[in-house]
């Protein structure tokens, strides 16, 4: 009698309908966090800047129809950092869900499968789990130096491959035993090139690069570094994960709860505390010291008291709701 009930869908249409289902439930809890953090605290940050840079003297309640009316929307996408601040991540997370869905259900069909498993065929090897550089590296090697600003093309794209090598690690086994083996030579790589980085700062080179994006060898030599350095400490961080921290408990559950309110608030809250600390008559460390505490616990107290336990909110901060635990037998239910 329940087959009745569900929907007729031809071959593959069940599938791709829960994965556009996903996707849309993804992107509303990403867009409306994204918009409400916009409205509240972008204006907030662009006000404090505009007075620490002598542009605007005026109240906040002048400054905010003039920071609406200066938006500037471009085909570059460097004006997402602009006006939003911290939550370009966000915005380019939602761009990166919408845009991946139609490669995810690629890599969920026949020819996908054969991809990826021959993909992770070859990570089964002890350097397979390296060829994850060439991407990057092509995305550095041809779009930094055309794309240099931040939060542009380059770094879209560069954020967007992470964002599907996300997908594909942890879509079998064996990729993640192949991060699991290359652990320690991905840390004896980070620490090389973070040394040869060090050493081309300190000769002068980088300053000069990364002031004069070009395809010169140099600039090129830089960004294949770079990418190798990303890479190895990726893959470092994600084998201490898997070793030591796989695990669950009420903190970790805590924790990822908060993941995305904590985002959104903690820049906000770092510019309004440093806003006021770095007047006082204290020293660097002292600032510093303050600035770390007090906006961490401002975050975690906005968190905690406004965010958390009211539903409303919550979902304005792309929470789910909370739901309450029952008080006694459910009514009909059997005891």
């Amino acid at each position: 009698m329940l087959q009745g009930l569900k929907p007729h869908f031809r071959p593959g249409e069940q599938f791709i309908g829960r994965n556009f289902a996903w996707a849309a439930g993804r992107g509303g809890q990403l867009l409306v966090p994204l918009v409400v953090g916009f409205m509240l605290f972008s204006p907030t940050q662009a006000y404090v800047e505009a007075l620490t840079h002598g542009r605007f003297d005026g109240s906040f309640f002048q400054y905010v129809p003039s920071f609406f009316a200066h938006l500037q929307p471009s085909w570059h996408l460097w004006w997402i950092g602009a006006y939003a601040y911290h939550l370009w991540f966000l915005a380019f997370l939602l761009l990166s869900t919408l845009i991946a869905l139609p490669l995810f259900l690629w890599f969920r069909g026949a020819a996908g499968q054969r991809f990826v498993e021959h993909l992770s065929a070859w990570c089964a090897h002890s350097w397979g789990i390296w060829l994850f550089v060439v991407p990057i590296a092509a995305i550095q090697l041809t779009l930094r130096a055309a794309f240099p600003l931040y939060t542009d093309w380059a770094d879209f794209l560069y954020c967007f491959a992470f964002f599907v090598f996300g997908y594909l690690l942890f879509s079998k086994p064996s990729f993640t035993e192949a991060i699991r083996r290359q652990g320690r030579i991905a840390l004896s790589l980070g620490i090389a090139c973070f040394l040869l980085i060090g050493v081309s700062y300190f000769a002068g080179y980088l300053t000069s690069w990364e002031a004069s994006p070009s395809y010169s060898p140099g600039y090129l030599l830089y960004q294949l570094l770079r990418s190798i350095n990303t890479w190895a400490w990726l893959v470092f961080v994600l084998a201490c994960g898997m070793r030591y921290l796989n695990a669950n408990n009420r903190v970790l559950r805590y924790a990822n709860e908060a993941v995305l309110p904590f985002f959104v608030l903690q820049q906000p809250a770092i510019i309004g505390v440093a806003f006021y600390v770095v007047q006082w008559n204290l020293g660097v460390l002292t600032k510093w010291l303050l600035i770390s505490t007090l906006s961490l616990a401002l975050t975690l107290a906005l968190y905690e008291l406004l965010i958390r336990r009211i539903n409303a909110v919550r979902r304005l901060f792309g929470m789910k709701p909370r739901h309450r635990p029952l008080r006694g037998p459910v009514k009909g239910a059997v005891v």
